[in-house]
């Protein structure tokens, strides 16, 4: 460390190894935050949770309820149903004498008046005594005192008159402080499938009922509204209509479980006007049981063709449409008959349709959802049982605030489930996609909108010949041809699925490569994929040559010769010049017959060399025939043109063609013709060979020219020289 002290200073050394301490205590201080870290995690994800279950589970079981009481007495009473004409109170406490007394009577959707009599101890001397009729299907009710039938008071949906008060899902009368047995008289309306009973309250107790009964009520309103929010966003933000579905469901669950529990006279705290209640009921009904078979279907709708029975669970459906129909125009009372009749079909066909999916599949979220609306059914059918034929409840405090809270919950446990599951797919797929990613031959890139690499699988890397781009930020450009960029640009602003062609730049030393090359614009970036199509472009490029070009010496064949000349007369203007030379060489044939075509082949290959040398820049030469040549000669004067063809003449034949250990003479005659705008390929190339068969005619190596307005043949060089030699 003292090394690091300069000459005359001791405050530098000091201060490095300050540098050091510090950089110490901080790896130190940053080991104990993470520590620290560490431990509150644990801390909050087990530690609370166990906590508070613990608390919850001493407070159910050890802790005194807050509402806590001895709850009040059921009394006997006597019934009569007004069946005729109206009654006195004295007519219809006289006809009540002979009645039986019972703990309770089902009207059984009866909507005639109910009288009844029962008698109320003394029994809470220091206390008011509150006598309950709690039917939530009550109307109306009217009491009297039995000993001289002065009116106590009245109450219905709208209003009451003291001592009658509407009191949680049905009336009560405030009696006052008993000293002695009271009887009372009382005449009640009833809509839809009412049990009537009487109950007897002391004050506080009375009291502390209604206040458990708001509060469970408030907590169940609260509790499934919280759900069906959650539910609801959830929807939203996966915009997943089925989850809202779930949510409509669940609304409509907590109004039958306030049916059930009679506090579905509010909704929000907002009292619901008596003249709604009952087509809010039957609506409700009716709603719930077609959210329920639509919840149902969507769910299960891949089973459901797996399971069979299509028309069945058809007829399900259509049963829908006539419910809520005929919740809108029958009364009350007429419309749940025919209610319970399709709600009992529609639950069987479900459960049944539970029952074989279960079979048939073991999905864990089928399984939750399965025991959700089971439960919804069960409760359902048996709420259906008890009010249209008179019997208890099925399984004791089953009902549908039970089952709502029990099928809300295993609801919501299928939807964790699903979203476990989804998640986990989702992890799948995107481990799948990278190595699809990093596997698959094709070059996969992603561009700014500068043209910048942003990423690149490895395939691409291996193309482009770079290892990674974003510590370079190389761009498109530096990898392709002139003008790349621009194409590429192009690509993206026109519609999905083109596509384009583009040539590398070229490494050092190696030859241009070809891509093709798809892309869209996402997300402000450029998406693509790159295919190596060198091959293919080099096989295209070959059958492309090939179809105009002659495969043994690479010169143009007939058809390649006959385009360029057709393009170029027609491009001809005025005074510009043009010529064409037909060559034909001298008694090749001997060179194939004696010596085979191998050797002939090479000889052309050898000729056509040495012809390609000796013309200009701009001049065009294919093979016409066996051993035919065809020249053409843009832009050049006549005379230009004799001057090439004379020395094209001397160097097919200046020297012999070596062909192993044989060598071979060659010569040629050529005919040369001007041409003019206007004449036909054919015609053109027919001249300059009736030019070239003129040459021939006379002596080899001859050249015979067909100007325009001159017709001259030149005679052969003095020096002869056999066209084949061995």
């Amino acid at each position: 460390m003292e090394s690091c002290k300069p000459p005359g200073s001791s405050r530098a050394c000091t201060a490095t190894r300050g540098s050091f301490g510090d950089s110490s205590i901080f790896r130190s201080m940053n080991g104990t935050d993470t520590a620290i870290d560490s431990l509150l995690f644990r801390l909050s994800i087990y530690g609370v949770p166990f906590i508070i279950g613990v608390i919850s589970l001493v407070a159910f079981f050890a802790w005194d309820s807050q509402y806590a009481g001895t709850g009040g007495t059921n009394l006997e009473f006597r019934y009569l149903e007004e069946t005729g004409g109206a009654l006195s109170p004295a007519q219809a406490l006289a006809q009540l004498g002979a009645a039986p007394t019972v703990q309770y009577h089902d009207t059984r959707l009866s909507e005639s008046p109910i009288w009844v009599s029962f008698a109320v101890p003394a029994i809470y001397r220091s206390d008011v005594t509150e006598v309950e009729l709690p039917s939530r299907h009550a109307v109306a009710i009217t009491c009297w005192d039995d000993s001289n039938l002065s009116a106590f008071g009245s109450a219905d949906r709208h209003g009451a008159i003291p001592p009658m008060k509407a009191a949680k899902a049905g009336f009560a009368l405030e009696l006052g402080r008993l000293h002695s047995a009271v009887t009372v008289l009382c005449r009640g309306m009833f809509a839809g499938p009412a049990r009537i009973s009487v109950v007897q309250w002391s004050a506080p107790e009375f009291d502390t009922s209604i206040k458990k009964f708001h509060r469970e009520s408030g907590l169940l309103d609260g509790g499934f509204i919280v759900l069906c929010v959650f539910v609801l966003l959830t929807a939203i933000i996966n915009r997943e209509w089925l989850y809202v579905l779930f949510a409509a469901w669940l609304v409509t669950n907590l109004r039958l479980a306030a049916l059930s529990s009679g506090w579905d006279t509010q909704w929000l705290a907002r009292a619901i006007p008596s003249d709604w209640i009952f087509l809010a009921r039957k609506l409700n009904i009716a709603v719930y049981y077609t959210l329920t078979y639509t919840l149902f279907k969507r769910l299960f709708n891949e089973d459901l063709k797996r399971v069979g029975y299509p028309l069945l669970l058809s007829m399900t459906g259509w049963s829908c449409l006539p419910l809520l129909l005929l919740a809108v125009i029958l009364p009350y009372s007429r419309y749940l008959p025919f209610m319970w009749a399709t709600a009992a079909f529609g639950t069987l066909v479900l459960a049944f349709f539970l029952a074989r999916i279960l079979l048939v599949t073991r999905s864990r979220v089928a399984m939750w959802y399965t025991a959700s609306l089971g439960i919804a059914l069960f409760a359902t059918l048996n709420e259906i049982i008890s009010a249209a034929l008179g019997v208890s409840t099925l399984i004791g405090t089953i009902n549908s605030v039970t089952a709502a809270l029990s099928s809300s919950l295993l609801a919501a446990l299928a939807i964790a489930e699903q979203i476990r599951e989804e998640r986990l797919a989702k992890v799948e797929a995107q481990a799948e996609l990278r190595s699809t990613y990093e596997a698959i031959p094709i070059g996969l890139f992603t561009l700014d909108q500068d043209g910048a690499f942003i990423a690149g699988n490895p395939a691409l890397r291996e193309m482009l010949g770079v290892e990674l781009f974003l510590n370079n930020r190389k761009h498109w450009s530096d990898f392709f041809e002139p003008g790349a960029w621009s194409r590429l640009q192009d690509l993206v602003s026109e519609r999905a699925g083109q596509e384009i062609e583009i040539r590398s730049a070229g490494k050092s030393g190696h030859d241009p490569e070809w891509f093709l090359v798809k892309a869209i614009v996402s997300k402000d970036r450029i998406e693509g994929s790159l295919q190596d199509i060198t091959d293919r472009y080099e096989a295209t490029e070959r059958l492309r040559f090939l179809a105009e070009n002659d495969p043994l010496t690479g010169v143009l064949n007939r058809r390649g010769i006959e385009t360029v000349l057709s393009k170029t007369i027609d491009a001809l203007a005025d005074g510009d010049p043009l010529a064409i030379a037909y060559l034909d060489l001298d008694r090749f044939k001997l060179i194939n017959d004696l010596y085979g075509h191998l050797a002939g082949d090479e000889v052309l290959k050898q000729l056509c060399h040495r012809i390609k040398g000796t013309l200009p820049r701009g001049c065009d030469i294919g093979r016409v025939g066996g051993d035919e040549f065809v020249i053409v000669f843009r832009n050049t004067p006549i005379r230009a043109g004799e001057d090439i063809c004379r020395r094209v003449i001397e160097r097919i034949g200046l020297y012999p063609y070596q062909i192993g250990d044989k060598a071979f003479q060659v010569k040629g005659s050529i005919g040369l013709i001007e041409v003019g705008s206007g004449l036909k390929v054919k015609d053109a190339i027919s001249a300059a060979d009736r030019a070239c068969r003129a040459a021939k005619s006379g002596h080899h190596g001859a050249l015979v020219v067909y100007a325009l307005a001159l017709i001259r043949i030149d005679p052969p060089p003095a020096r002869r020289i056999d066209p084949v030699t061995a």
